[in-house]
């Protein structure tokens, strides 16, 4: 009996007990993914009967795709002033994971792509940075920001807010 499965099971107890015919994974640790189970039947003088062979994909999940619950945080709307002078700026927190905690998750942002020539994404900082002088850009928008899975890239939680950017001109009466 063979298997590949020694990278994905890292640090784990993978076991053939050929007389049962059996494999059994035990403290699962290492990384997700999918390996492979062989078992070719042997004649008794220890041959292999190659058109005896059985093959098993054993797939490691990771407990966290997904996590059980996933809050999003609740963000405050923007404004930008399109006078170009500097970066307007926008964090948000991480999303919560429980049933486990801590689980890693990853960022798309999405809903105002009119203005990603003027836009920096900062994903693994959960950081959006705006500067324009543009005018034309003035209007309202939704950005969504969507968490997924590490490792599947699943959406599982989504939180948004209202992006509102002033021309300059407006900025200008509005200082005076």
């Amino acid at each position: 009996m063979t298997n590949s499965c020694s990278s994905t099971l890292t640090g784990s107890t993978l076991t053939t007990t050929e007389a049962d015919r059996k494999w059994s994974v035990t403290s699962v640790v290492g990384s997700a993914g999918t390996c492979t189970l062989t078992a070719t039947a042997v004649s008794q003088d220890g041959t292999a009967i190659p058109n005896l062979t059985y093959t098993v994909n054993l797939t490691v999940k990771s407990m966290c795709d997904p996590p059980d619950i996933v809050r999003a945080p609740t963000l405050r709307d923007g404004t930008v002033y399109l006078d170009g002078s500097e970066y307007h700026e926008f964090t948000w927190p991480e999303f919560a994971t429980e049933h486990p905690f801590d689980c890693p998750l990853t960022y798309t942002v999405s809903g105002c792509e009119y203005i990603d020539a003027a836009t920096t994404y900062d994903l693994i900082n959960r950081t959006i940075r705006i500067k324009s002088s543009d005018r034309s850009l003035a209007g309202q928008c939704v950005m969504t920001i969507t968490a997924l899975t590490e490792n599947s890239f699943t959406p599982i939680s989504t939180t948004s807010f209202t992006l509102t950017m002033i021309a300059e001109y407006y900025y200008s009466e509005r200082a005076k």
